[in-house]
């Protein structure tokens, strides 16, 4: 009897342990500085949902790039670039449910583009959609998107500057294979409704009834309803993630890991990024204390800023800026000393 206890004892341990850290290697496997001759803000990484690619995009470099990665490294797929993409600072790219598209917002026209894949998994070079946001939207700039679950809405967070407008804002996913424009407005959460200030970083809770945004004048994680009855985000959140204990430091992109148990937040002025435990089922943080960190020097992170994670939950993207500075208003200045704008891959044990 002993022994069975002692047994139990350490898988108990170890199930501890599990929980509070996602078992993910500190220090990055893969690291790609910028290919393009010219610095430009590497803003987000998005994963395939059925093979180990990734789609990053290159805003002041007009391009969006894939690469497929393996034990050996990370290996050029595709460059979509203009004038054939029509890319126009390109801000965040993220692969459809199915992977048969590519949907890309554009920070400068503000609009969103569409591409789809061939027989053989390659994406055409020209958006078969250019499609912008209404009129509605006007001077509205995107930061973060997000699809629901079952692909049927798009969030997207605008703001990153104080020039701008901000919102939350869900549109209706139309037939994407459609040349129509596949995107409708839904509803809008906006200034005064929002009180945490510029938006940021946006997900769909796993069942898709909530949104989690990060906000970067606050240094918070806000978790909204969606009341689909009603075609609202209700204003006031269900929790608030804020505080000294929370780590959170000008948080950029926020994202699930694969299981669904964690949610991982980058820091961009502490240079680090946050693992949380979430309960998908009561669909709350259960904690605001960091589970897991991953920090300098070991992660080698230098303004971290977009984050995936793979389908099979092996690797985990993080795009950095490097050393970047800003004016008053949040936009970019400069930069100063060695490149460091690129995507890293970490991977889990």
């Amino acid at each position: 009897m002993k022994n069975l206890t002692k047994i139990v004892s350490i898988l108990l341990l170890h199930a501890s342990i599990c929980i509070a850290n996602p078992l993910l290697n500190k220090t990055p496997v893969h690291s790609l500085i910028n290919p393009n001759h010219k610095r430009g803000l590497v803003n987000s990484v998005d994963f395939h949902p059925n093979k180990n690619q990734c789609c990053v995009t290159y805003t002041q470099n007009n391009k969006v790039i894939l690469y497929n990665i393996d034990n050996k490294g990370i290996h050029l797929s595709q460059i979509l670039q203009n004038p054939h993409s029509k890319l126009n600072s390109p801000q965040h790219a993220i692969f459809s449910k199915d992977g048969r598209h590519l949907i890309v917002a554009n920070w400068t026209n503000q609009t969103f583009n569409v591409y789809s894949s061939d027989n053989h998994g390659c994406f055409l070079e020209s958006p078969h959609t250019v499609t912008s946001y209404a009129n509605g939207f006007k001077n509205f700039h995107p930061h973060g998107i997000a699809l629901s679950p079952e692909g049927d809405f798009l969030a997207v967070a605008f703001g990153a500057s104080k020039l701008y407008p901000r919102g939350i804002a869900l549109f209706k996913v139309m037939d994407l294979d459609d040349t129509q424009p596949s995107f409708t407005p839904y509803t809008l959460l906006q200034s005064p409704e929002i009180h945490e200030g510029i938006p940021k970083g946006i997900i769909f809770s796993p069942d898709g009834s909530h949104l989690l945004v990060t906000f970067s004048e606050t240094n918070s994680i806000s978790l909204y309803e969606i009341n689909k009855e009603i075609d609202t985000i209700n204003v006031i959140p269900k929790q608030v993630i804020k505080g000294f204990n929370t780590k959170i430091s000008r948080p950029e992109d926020i994202k699930f890991t694969a299981n669904n148990e964690f949610i991982a937040v980058s820091n961009s002025t502490s240079d680090c990024i946050t693992f949380y435990p979430f309960n998908s089922t009561k669909n709350r943080f259960t904690s605001q204390t960091p589970s897991f960190t991953l920090k300098n020097p070991e992660s080698d992170l230098s303004f971290p800023h977009g984050l995936a994670f793979s389908y099979d939950g092996k690797y985990f993207g993080v795009t950095q800026f490097g050393n970047v500075i800003f004016n008053k208003n949040g936009d970019l200045s400069s930069w100063k000393g060695p490149r460091k704008d690129s995507i890293s891959i970490y991977e889990f044990n």
